[in-house]
């Protein structure tokens, strides 16, 4: 047998590190990086499934009614032209929130402010005359149930893998991270009680509901909203050292009320995914199929709509030029959707999907942390399109066949 010579062996070695860094291969592939040959378009997802994008009014909305102003020509020019973007975009559905401060200033001491109602009416009036399907948050759950809506609940879901695989302890901690987060919303509004992991470590801390109660809370809910992030990494405080380092580790892993965990984006140096611009963001493309399978099982596939989940660059510092050209975007959107479409095929009940969101926002105290379709300029507020709007558009309007990069990328993410 020849032996290879001492070059040609270290180009060898060279090509299979390559092999095993590479997107394609099934291991070494924790880095979050998203693909950019994905190929997805709405033909992959049901005919009756909407999809939408979101916005809060908190964020969104302007001053309107402060010290007593009614609404004038400048707030109805925005919201019919916002709504006229939706329109262009090809949406189905808008999912905003009402400002009660708006509607009650006074809170319960108060009068109803009638501006503030006709405010939300003409942009209601507005989206129907458009054909669009609308989705309030926190709100209307009368109006909407009268009109046949649906009522529902939302909560931020992160989904969570095991700090170390090869620790027992670890995978249980993935549990109880999603029984204290997930569960702690949908557990009582789904079967009428507080989880069992919960129950478990709480015990009597926690109130204990009757049996009238119960049959209340039982099934009040008619769909699952998940507002999707990313995912962490939890780590087991029960058996284990909890020592809690690095910008994104929560604290009080040892305290009962956080599950006796810490949950973490960072493992040995490395993020678990591309970080976003807010510290505990990453992405985690893989997540979505994880958290809509877990909902799925533990709530009996009752329906679910993803209600948020976008993408906003780390650097906030950046040009408007750059803004502009947001590939990281579409790449995101892209990937999440395609793990998304293959949770449907496996019999996922989900039937939409928002966008966060329409626009730049006032996100997590200040201006620059950019989840928008739409570039809003400072002084002007002009919306002006991202490159991921005319992506988005071809998404909706166009049809696509599906490559299924999942079956060989399933770990890739």
């Amino acid at each position: 047998m020849m032996m290879m010579p001492a070059r040609n062996l270290l180009y060898l070695l060279l090509l299979l590190l390559l092999l095993l860094k590479s997107p394609d291969s099934s291991s070494g592939q924790e880095s979050g990086i998203v693909s950019d040959d994905i190929v997805i378009g709405r033909s992959d997802f049901p005919d009756q499934f909407f999809f939408g994008a979101s916005t809060s009014a908190y964020q969104v909305e302007g001053g309107y009614l402060e010290d007593g102003k009614g609404i004038n020509n400048w707030d109805a020019f925005f919201i019919s032209k916002d709504i006229d973007l939706m329109h262009s975009l090809g949406l189905d559905a808008y999912r905003f929130s009402i400002s009660w401060a708006r509607i009650l200033p006074k809170g319960r001491f108060g009068g109803i402010n009638q501006a503030g109602i006709d405010f939300y009416n003409k942009l209601i009036n507005y989206l129907l005359s458009k054909g669009n399907v609308w989705s309030v948050r926190f709100s209307l759950l009368y109006t909407t149930t009268k009109q046949g809506g649906l009522i529902g609940m939302s909560e931020v879901m992160f989904m969570y893998e095991p700090f170390s695989n090869d620790d027992a302890h670890d995978q249980e901690a993935v549990s109880r991270a999603l029984g204290f987060n997930a569960a702690w919303t949908f557990d009582p509004a789904v079967f009428g009680d507080y989880p069992p992991e919960m129950r478990f470590y709480h015990g009597s801390e926690l109130p204990k509901f009757t049996l009238e109660e119960k049959a209340l809370l039982k099934d009040s809910v008619d769909f699952i909203g998940i507002n999707h992030y990313g995912t962490l990494y939890a780590k087991d405080c029960l058996y284990s050292r909890c020592n809690c380092t690095g910008s994104t580790c929560s604290k009080g892993g040892n305290r009962t009320i956080n599950g006796f965990l810490y949950t973490t984006g960072e493992k040995d140096g490395v993020f678990i995914g591309d970080q976003m611009a807010v510290s505990r963001f990453f992405v985690v493309p893989r997540g979505m199929e994880k958290i809509v399978n877990y909902v799925k099982k533990r709530y009996h596939n009752k329906p679910m709509f993803i209600l948020e989940n976008g993408y906003a660059p780390p650097n906030k510092t950046a040009s408007a030029l750059s803004i502009m050209h947001d590939s990281k975007r579409i790449e995101y959107h892209k990937a999440y959707l395609s793990f998304l479409a293959r949770a449907i095929r496996n019999g996922a009940d989900v039937r939409g999907y928002f966008i966060w969101s329409l626009m730049d926002a006032f996100e997590w105290e200040d201006y620059a942390t950019r989840f928008g379709l739409y570039y809003v300029e400072p002084g002007t507020l002009r919306r002006i399109p991202k490159h991921s709007v005319s992506w988005y558009t071809d998404f909706l309007t166009k049809a696509v066949v599906l490559r299924d990069t999942t079956k060989r990328k399933s770990s890739a993410f």
